[in-house]
């Protein structure tokens, strides 16, 4: 296992949970007025939304499988993209947040990007075992 198998979910989980409490306890306080419409902020929750499920399931059934089965997978290269994109979607819960001004909708989003990293982890776990 290298080194980029061995940290990167750690640097992904410790990210996640700073995207989480600066959502939660930061964005409320910083007072920022984008003054966008209620429906335009539900329009881009729910698109980012979207988007943050098909990055992880994309990853998890199109990208994994394929990478692993080639006769010589680069290791290092799979394990950087499923983990960027696992933190993807709290960065999308960030962004959403800020913009509204409401922290708790970072949430949806944290616990998509904790799924998508549980999954990789697993998945990329068994891989190596295999």
């Amino acid at each position: 296992m290298s080194d980029l198998q061995r940290w990167l979910p750690r640097v992904a989980f410790v990210w996640i949970l700073f995207v989480i409490s600066f959502g939660l306890f930061e964005v409320p306080r910083l007072e920022l007025s984008v003054d966008l419409p209620a429906q335009t902020g539900t329009i881009l929750f729910v698109l980012l939304l979207v988007i943050a499920i098909i990055n992880v399931t994309t990853i998890r059934f199109l990208f994994l499988p394929r990478a692993l089965a080639r006769p010589e997978p680069h290791k290092d290269q799979i394990v950087l993209t499923s983990y960027i994109f696992a933190v993807a979607p709290a960065t999308y819960g960030l962004v959403i947040s800020l913009v509204t001004g409401q922290g708790m909708l970072t949430l949806p989003f944290a616990v998509i990007a904790f799924f998508g990293l549980f999954v990789y982890w697993s998945y990329l776990r068994r891989a190596a075992v295999e």
